[in-house]
């Protein structure tokens, strides 16, 4: 794991306690997750970084759709 990738998780666990555990209106004052805190807090979550472009051609075989298909199972 690299530099970029710890940003990137970063910011997706920041993005995911000021919003999606935070109590929403339009879910009558609840979390728009209300699995994620637990699982957070719990280390439960698996962060994988794929990366790709708009030219990467998604095959069966690219890692892209390993992990998709991986994730499904």
């Amino acid at each position: 794991m690299n530099e970029y990738d710890t940003e990137i998780i970063e910011s997706t666990l920041r993005w995911m306690t000021e919003f999606v555990e935070l109590p929403h209106p339009v879910f009558s004052d609840l979390p728009i997750c209300p699995f994620s805190k637990k699982a957070r807090l719990a280390n439960q979550i698996l962060f994988k970084i794929e990366r790709f472009s708009a030219l990467t051609e998604f095959d069966r075989d690219s890692a892209i759709m390993k992990s998709i298909y991986e994730f499904y199972n």
